[in-house]
């Protein structure tokens, strides 16, 4: 058994690896321990025999020492095991006065060259403040990046953009008091270029986007209405059941035809 242990000469590693395609290696996130400094926590491949570990982030992101943010992620690996989509979520670690927490779209080889963004969205925030024994603050600009999905011939990536509003606070404890705005559905190709605005609402957009078989298009909900949205940017809703029902799932037939 110890000879098939890959990582036990490592730093805690996640459980739910995921093989490329091809079985050429294995996808993974790894992440930090002090008897280990030669690497950061971060997502990493290997080949099947545990060697040739290659590291997709930089080292920047996730050694700890950056003095302004800290670094998370989440990922989605492309149908061809090629490329790496990643959202990386930047927290500010000067909570005092003005700051910005920033959420982003990168792109990155499977080997971890071309590493590219492709969107970044700021989310300002202003003036915390403590009265008391209560912190007050005011935000605005909040947006959030959600449902970052693969299209199966791997061409596109669709993700949902959401954008929150927090009313201006006063005299009233951080926490409460959001308006959200809109959301919009957006794909880019699999280089990261052609960023494209398929789809908005007024309401946010469900994370759980679904391309067809054929990769031409894509449903998403806002929690009560079915969306429909082509890459030509073509949008169609489809009132399913009003406001007093709540859609679970959705899937379309094998041929694209229906759902």
């Amino acid at each position: 058994m110890a000879d098939n242990n890959l990582t036990c000469h490592l730093p805690p590693t996640d459980l739910s690896p995921l093989w490329l395609v091809d079985e050429s290696g294995i996808l993974f996130t790894m992440g930090e321990h002090p008897d280990y400094p030669e690497y950061t926590r971060g997502l990493y491949t290997m080949a099947p025999d545990g060697s040739d570990i290659v590291a997709l982030l930089p080292r920047s992101w996730m050694d700890g020492l950056d003095p302004q943010y800290s670094y998370s992620f989440g990922y989605a690996l492309s149908p061809d095991s090629q490329k790496v989509a990643i959202k990386l979520n930047k927290a500010n670690k000067i909570r005092q006065g003005d700051f910005i927490d920033q959420e982003q779209l990168w792109l990155v080889d499977i080997d971890g060259s071309n590493l590219k963004q492709i969107a970044s969205y700021d989310k300002n925030i202003r003036a915390y403040y403590q009265y008391g024994s209560y912190t007050y603050c005011t935000r605005q600009d909040y947006y959030s990046i959600g449902g970052i999905t693969w299209s199966p011939d791997g061409a596109h990536i669709a993700y949902a953009t959401t954008h929150y509003k927090f009313s201006q606070y006063y005299n009233q404890p951080c926490g409460g008091g959001v308006n959200q705005d809109f959301s919009e559905l957006w794909t880019v190709t699999s280089e990261g270029k052609e960023k494209t605005k398929i789809g908005s609402a007024n309401s946010q957009i469900s994370y759980f986007i679904l391309w067809s078989p054929d990769s031409r298009k894509i449903i998403s909900s806002n929690n009560t209405d079915l969306m429909i949205a082509s890459l030509d940017g073509a949008m169609t809703t489809i009132d399913t059941f009003g406001t007093n029902a709540t859609l679970i799932n959705y899937w379309w037939a094998p041929d694209s035809a229906s759902f």
